[in-house]
C-alpha cells in the first residue's frame, strides 16, 4: 500500500503517519499472520502475539473474519486488550479449540 500512495519514509511509523494523513483514517489494524497484529493510533504502534500451544500447520481460512468480529464487538476495551483478545479468539476458532464462548 505504501508503493500505491508513493510513501517513501524510512520507518514504519513515519510511513503509517503519512498514510493516515492521506487516507484520513484514525486507526489502522495491521495483521501479521502467525506473528499476531499491531494497531496504529495516535502516532504509536501497539502489538500483540497469539498465545500458541505449539507450532502446527493450520488452515487459516476464516481467521480474518473471526479477528474482525471480535475486534469490532470489543470496542469498549482498550486497543491492546482488543487485539490480544481478537488474535486469541481467531486462533482458537481456526484450530477448533475455542476457549472463548462469548465476547
Amino acid at each position: 500500500i505504501f508503493k500505491i500512495y508513493k510513501i517513501k519514509e524510512k520507518t514504519l511509523l513515519k510511513k503509517l503517519i503519512k498514510l493516515q494523513k492521506i487516507l484520513s483514517i484514525n486507526t489502522f489494524v495491521i495483521k501479521k499472520g502467525s506473528k499476531g497484529c499491531s494497531i496504529f493510533q495516535n502516532k504509536r504502534v501497539i502489538s500483540a502475539t497469539v498465545d500458541k500451544e505449539k507450532k502446527q500447520s493450520i488452515n487459516t481460512i476464516g481467521a480474518g473474519d473471526y479477528f474482525l468480529s471480535a475486534f469490532v464487538l470489543n470496542r469498549n476495551k482498550n486497543n491492546l486488550q482488543r487485539i490480544k483478545f481478537s488474535n486469541n479468539y481467531a486462533y482458537s476458532k481456526i484450530i477448533g479449540k475455542s476457549k472463548v464462548k462469548t465476547f
